[in-house]
């Protein structure tokens, strides 16, 4: 998905495929897992002329309810854990870089990361930044794409900010 995202889902995927967006798309997924975990996610993206394209989504984990105890082991209830992502992202195809062998798009995107795990919150802030390129050189044309993620300040539940698991996908 990396190299062909072209929907309102290269917000999670690759930036850069939102420019492949002809006038808007939208797309919705809610997943049940075991244990009442439930995942959900929404995005929708529109052209707003002829190179660029906006895009804006949420996705919400609720990893449902879970008991809570003390150091000896009492009952005190249970706590849900949820977490929030809030996306926007803008792709744009790069007519500078492209010419009849090669298209190339780039885009990027922010989110807004809010964990709360039922005794505290945390929030965090991030981004994505990705390319892609679609050659023509030969018979078949083919597809490439490089997406770096989660670059920015993850979360900070009590002391310490943990950092955002960076992934660099080819």
């Amino acid at each position: 998905m990396t190299a062909i995202s072209d929907d309102a889902s290269s917000l999670y995927w690759n930036p850069a495929g939102l420019s492949h967006i002809p006038r808007l798309s939208a797309t919705v997924l809610h997943a049940r897992y075991v244990a009442d975990i439930s995942y959900s996610a929404g995005a929708y993206a529109q052209r707003i002329n002829d190179v660029s394209v906006v895009g804006a989504g949420v996705r919400y984990l609720d990893a449902g309810a879970i008991a809570r105890t003390d150091l000896n082991g009492l009952d005190r209830g249970t706590f849900n854990p949820r977490s929030y992502v809030a996306e926007l992202g803008w792709g744009q195809a790069i007519y500078d870089l492209s010419d009849s062998e090669m298209d190339v798009a780039m885009g990027v995107t922010a989110k807004a990361i809010r964990t709360d795990l039922g005794a505290g919150a945390a929030d965090g802030y991030g981004g994505d930044i990705g390319i892609q390129s679609r050659f023509y050189t030969t018979a078949n044309s083919y597809d490439v794409g490089l997406a770096v993620q989660n670059l920015g300040l993850g979360q900070k539940f009590d002391k310490v900010r943990d950092s955002l698991p960076t992934r660099v996908r080819v």
